[in-house]
């Protein structure tokens, strides 16, 4: 009869599956006492502390709750917005949300007023200056002869 010795082979499995369960249990008890945003305590609502032209920072402040000791505390957690042309300074000063929106006019044109450029669009399309544009401290006029299509 063969006597059969187990080579490092045969011990590979074994010792994979030892981390394996090694692994997951480091995992459920690093959960069970993990901190834990506290759900029922109440939290400062999101609010604007800091804007320019193309951001906003967001803060709150969370109430998270240590499972192990009970022992709550107050984090302050905040959030980077970024989106080009997201602000614009109103006549005074103050930074509002662009809005996407054209206002038609007595004459027909249409104004784009609440945005970092303020646009105007002449009710004829075939005029020599037919759009207009200002913004950020620049003045243009858009000339052509004729319009294809818009």
């Amino acid at each position: 009869m063969m006597n059969h010795r187990p080579t490092s082979a045969h011990k590979l499995p074994y010792l994979s599956v030892i981390l394996l369960l090694l692994a997951t249990h480091l995992v459920t008890a690093q959960n069970k006492t993990a901190p834990r945003i506290n759900q029922e305590a109440p939290a400062q609502p999101w609010r604007v502390t800091a804007q320019d032209a193309h951001s906003r920072r967001w803060e709150s402040t969370l109430v998270i709750t240590n499972p192990a000791s009970g022992q709550v505390e107050h984090r302050r957690a905040q959030l980077a917005e970024l989106s080009s042309g997201m602000n614009f300074r109103d006549e005074q000063g103050q930074w509002q949300p662009t809005r996407e929106e054209f206002q038609i006019q007595p004459d027909g044109s249409a104004v784009a007023m609440s945005g970092p450029h303020k646009v105007t669009i002449a009710r004829n399309l075939n005029a020599d200056t037919s759009v207009d544009a200002a913004g950020s401290g620049t003045l243009f006029q858009l000339e052509q002869e004729f319009v294809v299509g818009l």
